[in-house]
């Protein structure tokens, strides 16, 4: 059941990074700079990230969640880091611009969204050895034929006995 929170709040980080990353990081009346000019791309990339992660943690087994869990651990930090650090191109945006990015809320809701996805990746790596294990549908016992039991009684077995 825990593992059922990391997969939300990936998910709630994807929907997050990705609104956080189309808005506007910076501006000056004319000149404006979105979350995607910013980090190049990336918001994007986490929000897809982000949401394929939480699919593929419902479907994993033990090994799995690992797996995924350590890799939305290092992209919710890139993602951190990514949010509080973001450079601006220096051609395209003046200082007092650059300056007013720093108090921007979207900028730290990116932040947000990939502090969220580290939190849920260390979720998904403590609770990953206490999932359980998943039935094998394919490994049910074959049902016996009339023809088998008819053999099973012939030869003095009880056909209703558990083989086990």
């Amino acid at each position: 059941m825990r593992r059922w929170y990391a997969a939300v709040s990936w998910a709630v980080a994807a929907g997050l990074s990705a609104v956080a990353g189309q808005r506007t990081w910076a501006h000056d009346g004319v000149l404006s700079v979105s979350g995607a000019d910013a980090t190049g791309g990336l918001v994007t990339t986490l929000a897809w990230a982000s949401a394929a992660l939480a699919l593929l943690l419902l479907v994993v087994r033990r090994r799995g969640s690992r797996v995924v869990g350590a890799l939305a651990l290092v992209l919710g930090i890139g993602a951190l880091l990514s949010g509080l650090t973001a450079s601006f191109p220096a051609q395209d945006l003046p200082a007092a611009v650059a300056a007013q990015a720093n108090r921007d809320p979207w900028r730290f809701a990116f932040a947000g969204a990939g502090l969220l996805l580290a939190l849920g990746g260390v979720v998904a790596l403590v609770t990953a050895g206490q999932a359980g294990r998943r039935p094998d549908r394919y490994s049910r016992r074959a049902e016996a034929t009339d023809a088998d039991l008819w053999k099973a009684m012939d030869a003095g077995h009880d056909p209703t006995e558990d083989p086990r």
